[in-house]
């Protein structure tokens, strides 16, 4: 297809445009607002949602009017999202073209297909600050929630545990380091390990690494902390895959983890597929390939998005 097509992504602390010709991204810029928020120890919404307004018009300076505008709908924070899908409704009433709301989290997974070709089925891993979730896709256009976390994120998890260690927020990276220099550890408990489901609890793992908070080095706790959220997922993953024996795609900040790549292509080897680091955290090219695919499906895009904190379809 020779689609051009312009994403908008704006669903947490992260503002990003990335403009997609056909299958090659030609612009992505991403702007992070971690200064902004390590002050508050998370994303402050409000906050978030300003710091959108006053970077998106320079990131899409000298933007060409594309075929069809892209937009992050939901799931996110609703300032931040309303910020992202009103500069796209204004465009796409300027410009005259298009517009199609996204599923942040599926396009995570969606991500994968600008670096290799996926075929369906495919099941989806998507671990991130605030989301921890499975799905099973066998169309683009209907992605079906096979889990999800009752509690925290797996990524929440690690920002909650390393600020209480005076760590500075997003606090993620630094564990991920001490989980692959640290040998030593302590034993924390599986969570669900008697629950045939396919969710996911990290709350009691938070808990749990709290307990021995000044009983042994803030190192060791993290790195047994980051241990234990892997065991987590690994289980979790061995459930789902006897019951849907597809290749596994896994997305989101938390998946850029040098450890949890480690550890999950030592069990499950080439049947997880994960999408380049940079493609990991947020942005807006994986909001782009997502709407391309989604064309490819037949998805007719619209002339308004409403944005959804919730959305659980994969579009809008």
């Amino acid at each position: 297809m020779g689609y051009r097509i312009l994403a908008i992504e704006t669903s947490c602390d992260e503002t990003a445009v990335a403009c997609l010709n056909g299958d090659k991204v030609v612009q992505s810029k991403v702007f992070s607002q971690i200064d902004l928020h390590e002050a508050f120890g998370g994303v402050l919404p409000e906050a978030a949602a300003r710091r959108h307004l006053e970077v998106l018009p320079v990131l899409l300076k000298d933007v060409a009017k594309p075929d069809l505008i892209a937009v992050t709908a939901g799931p996110g924070l609703l300032p931040a999202l309303l910020t992202g899908v009103s500069v796209a409704l204004g465009l796409s009433r300027g410009w005259q073209v298009p517009v199609m709301g996204i599923n942040h989290v599926v396009a995570h997974v969606a991500a994968a297909a600008l670096e290799r070709r996926i075929e369906l089925p495919v099941l989806g891993l998507v671990v991130s600050g605030g989301h921890t979730s499975f799905y099973l896709i066998e169309k683009w256009s209907d992605p079906k929630v096979l889990g999800w976390t009752y509690d925290d994120a797996a990524g929440e998890c690690l920002d909650k545990v390393g600020r209480a260690l005076g760590m500075k927020y997003p606090a993620g990276a630094e564990i991920d380091n001490l989980a692959l220099t640290i040998k030593e550890r302590v034993t924390m408990p599986l969570p669900l390990k008697n629950e045939d489901s396919f969710n996911f609890s990290f709350s009691g793992l938070k808990t749990a690494a709290l307990k021995y908070k000044g009983k042994i080095s803030n190192e060791v706790l993290a790195a047994s902390l980051m241990e234990a959220v892997v065991n987590h997922l690994l289980d979790r993953i061995e459930k789902v895959l006897q019951k849907y024996p597809y290749p596994l795609v896994v997305g989101g900040g938390v998946s850029a983890s040098k450890f949890l790549r480690q550890r999950m292509h030592e069990h499950f080897g080439e049947r997880v597929i994960f999408p380049s680091a940079q493609l990991s955290t947020d942005n807006a090219d994986m909001v782009a390939v997502y709407a391309a695919l989604l064309l490819q499906e037949g998805i007719v895009p619209g002339s308004c998005v409403t944005p959804d904190p919730n959305m659980e379809q994969g579009w809008c």
